[in-house]
């Protein structure tokens, strides 16, 4: 199992671009963690095409896309069409036409980037999906959940409240407070209260 590495979904990164200090909240959080980012090459190009703090956080190396020769060979890309479609139509209620190419073919609000980030995750071994998703955890229950390997789906809330209740205090209660900005109140007392219990 990869311990040394997460996979981070879209809609973490989107949220993250809306702070005012986006790129040094992910880094510090990432420090905080110890785990490189890695991201899919899909949710890189047709949902975060147009992300800022992604495009600078790949520059400076904070985040490695993963493309698909990186992990999936001739051999099993069969298998990851099988499994995308399995999973397409579990959460989505519906079935992908047979002529629709799942490695570059995109249908809004159909949870693509989380499938493809779950299958990602198990191709590679690495255990965490960074993603406030709960189709993407739904999926991990569901689909990634048996054997050997475990997919544990984590939002931003679940990180930063680990974190709180860890000793060593990795990132302080107002970087914290400060990644939960775009959130609701309920959520931000929440993490905070993380930290006041274990001061």
């Amino acid at each position: 199992m990869s311990d040394d590495k997460i996979v981070v979904d879209s809609d973490v990164m989107n949220y993250l671009n809306k702070l005012p200090k986006g790129k040094d909240l992910f880094q510090i959080l990432i420090k905080a963690i110890d785990r490189k980012p890695v991201m899919h090459t899909f949710v890189k190009k047709e949902e975060l095409f147009s992300n800022k703090i992604v495009e600078s956080l790949i520059s400076s190396n904070d985040i490695e896309v993963v493309d698909y020769p990186d992990f999936l060979t001739v051999e099993n890309k069969q298998l990851y069409q099988e499994t995308f479609r399995v999973l397409y139509a579990s959460i989505n209620s519906e079935y992908l036409p047979n002529n629709f190419d799942i490695f570059t073919g995109r249908l809004a609000e159909k949870n693509m980037g989380e499938i493809h980030s779950c299958i990602l995750a198990q191709y590679m071994n690495i255990d965490i999906l960074f993603s406030n998703d709960h189709g993407a955890k739904d999926l991990a229950k569901q689909f990634f959940n048996v054997g050997d390997f475990k997919l544990k789906v984590k939002t931003m809330q679940e990180i930063l409240i680990e974190l709180g209740n860890e000793k060593s205090k990795l990132i302080s209660q107002e970087e914290a407070i400060a990644i939960m900005a775009g959130e609701t109140k309920a959520k931000s007392s929440v993490v905070k209260r993380a930290w006041q219990n274990n001061i």
